[in-house]
């Protein structure tokens, strides 16, 4: 573990940082009422149930369960330890730490020694590009493509040279284990155990994660053979999934107070030629297809994204599944599409045309069914009146999945004019395939519900990652979450209690306030935010849950004893239970008198109660 910090420093770092900042760079939140909300980072939903406290310094998921404080939040969302937080949030604070403190050793997690492997790995392959004359031909032709010096450095471009172990010898250099090399998938491995470089010849592109750190690489080839991918990507590693990863993503969502659409792209060089003209916003799906987790992080920063692949006939397939992914997710999101002329992609029609007239286009986005329309159009010749009747017939059911009878009654206009045709024609055959629709949804809905009756399948549902613990909601249950609120924030309240030798019957409450007590006698900045980083990681939950829900700030002791009188009553009741047991039990073997004893008993313990 990295050097423990004092809390006199964490306290410092936690006064300087706002958890709504450091989660705002994730997240897009909203404020509502006191509190802040977003979708949640830790599992996929429609709906926002990711609440952030600027007062209390908390979050808390009211689906998945998920809280805590600050440093928790980029524990789990990094898979970082508390020692390596701490460190992330003062780096991008600009906090300074002791410096004795922040020396790592060989028993930092195996996530940061991977990150700081990748971080080495890019200054390496940096500096070969840059520096040296290995790297110039590379560099030449970064420069040939118009990528400039600037741009090299913001996206830490480099160059891999054609030697097969020269990162590997850097990398030993700088005392990282055989074992920490071959967990990186930054090498290969031969059958008898050698590593060597997995790229070689390539100009490097670093991908990072959402918070900017190095994680993986894409390598494009230099030496023109097919032998050999023209990109290679690094494997999937502990710290790299590739359907999670967008290409700038890290960079783009923190311009969308600037301008509110992220904008995607196929490719690296469209991304880093489209920020050269001015658009800072751009990522890239690696090359590949879409995916949900990729779709997810743009919703949860973002409700507008503008499709801008190659305008060739392979891009605009891939345009036509990516907005098939956007509707299947249905997510809310407001999708444009650009489809670019002479089937060029960004990078080409920048180059072509300039930055102003690549703005032009992007502010001319067309919705999703004006692309479909126009891509339909491109299948018939509308100079014949059989295929004029087909396509009709097409564009008509594609519009009758419209849901907006504005937008529906706009595009069936345009198919009209197109065809020179009566548009009431058009609109009784768009009625006709609403109907259809409708009907086909309602039978959908009721084969639905009649597999909703059937029973389970017998197996065994797989264990989530996080699983909070659930209270029942009770009078015994509410009053102990208003008292641990209470104990919480009033010391009178605790030594009140502890005068009374109060204990809680939720051995998780009993056992917060044991760790509470505790925590207020060694501790001098008494705040719940700070006792969180003391607590078992099931027990957090329960504490931000009661901070977070809507309770009064005010009280008195003659609530405080109310509550005590639900506890006694309740703790009456229990043996009212157990003795009713005891007479079936008397009564089984015939005891009268026992029977009779017990029965005195609960008549005198009924009227305690009332």
């Amino acid at each position: 573990m990295a050097g423990y910090f004092s809390d006199a420093t964490i306290d410092a770092l936690r006064q300087q940082v706002n958890i709504v900042d450091v989660i705002g760079q994730y997240v897009k939140l909203s404020r509502k009422g006191k509190n802040y909300m977003g979708l949640c980072p830790f599992h996929e939903e429609k709906t926002p149930s990711f609440s952030v406290s600027e007062e209390k310094q908390l979050y808390h998921c009211f689906s998945c369960g998920r809280a805590g404080n600050l440093f928790k939040f980029v524990m789990d969302l990094e898979d970082l330890s508390f020692q390596e937080a701490v460190q992330k949030i003062a780096r991008d604070a600009n906090f300074e730490l002791p410096e004795t403190l922040v020396q790592s050793s060989n028993t930092d997690s195996v996530t940061f020694r991977l990150k700081k492997m990748y971080q080495e790995a890019e200054t390496f392959y940096s500096h070969i590009l840059r520096a040296t004359k290995t790297g110039e031909a590379a560099l030449s032709y970064l420069t040939n493509r118009g990528i400039t010096e600037e741009s090299i450095e913001t996206f830490g471009l480099g160059f891999a040279p054609d030697v097969h172990n020269i990162l590997l010898e850097y990398l030993r250099q700088q005392e990282f284990s055989s074992d920490e090399l071959r967990l990186s998938g930054l090498f290969v491995e031969n059958d008898s155990g050698e590593l060597f470089d997995r790229f070689r010849d390539r100009v490097m592109f670093p991908l990072r994660d959402q918070s900017g750190q190095v994680i993986a690489f894409s390598g494009r080839k230099m030496a023109k053979d097919n032998d050999s991918p023209k990109y290679l990507n690094s494997p999937e590693t502990k710290i790299f999934t590739k359907s999670k990863l967008l290409f700038n993503f890290d960079r783009a969502k923190t311009q969308l107070k600037n301008e509110p659409r992220l904008i995607l792209f196929e490719g690296y060089m469209d991304v880093i030629s489209s920020d050269q003209a001015g658009v800072k916003t751009g990522i890239a799906s690696m090359g590949t297809s879409l995916t949900d987790e990729q779709i997810y992080a743009i919703k949860r920063v973002t409700n507008q994204v503008v499709v801008a692949y190659d305008g060739d006939q392979p891009g605009q397939k891939a345009t036509e599944r990516a907005l098939t992914l956007f509707a299947q997710k249905d997510f809310g999101l407001e999708v444009g599409v650009v489809s670019l002329p002479e089937q060029l992609d960004p990078d080409e029609y920048i180059k072509r045309y300039g930055a102003e007239s690549f703005a032009h286009e992007l502010a001319g986005a067309i919705t999703p069914i004006e692309f479909r329309l126009k891509t339909l159009q491109q299948k018939y010749n509308l100079a014949n009146d059989r295929e004029k009747l087909a396509f009709s017939d097409e564009a008509v059911k594609l519009i009758a999945t419209v849901s907006s009878p504005v937008a529906a009654e706009l595009y069936i206009g345009q198919v009209a004019d197109l065809l020179g045709v009566s548009l009431d024609a058009l609109k009784g055959q768009l009625v006709h395939e609403q109907r259809q629709n409708r009907q086909v949804k309602r039978r959908s809905q009721q084969n639905n519900n009649q597999v909703a009756n059937f029973p389970e399948p017998d197996y065994a549902e797989p264990q989530q990652e996080f699983s909070p613990i659930s209270i029942p909601d009770t009078a015994v249950s509410r009053a102990e979450r208003r008292l641990l609120y209470l104990q919480l924030h009033f010391a009178e309240v605790s030594d009140y209690l502890m005068e009374h030798e109060f204990q809680y019957q939720d051995q998780n409450f009993a056992k917060i306030t044991e760790l509470w007590e505790n925590f207020r006698a060694t501790h001098d900045n008494i705040k719940v935010d700070s006792f969180l980083d003391y607590v078992p990681e099931g027990l957090k939950s329960i504490i931000v849950g009661v901070e977070m829900s809507d309770m009064p700030e005010d009280y008195s002791m003659d609530e405080i004893d109310d509550y005590l009188a639900v506890f006694a009553n309740e703790r009456v009741r229990r043996q009212i239970a157990s003795l009713k047991e005891e007479i079936k039990e008397a009564k089984r073997k015939h005891d009268d008198d026992a029977e009779v004893a017990l029965t005195q008993k609960i008549m005198n313990l009924q009227r305690m109660i009332r």
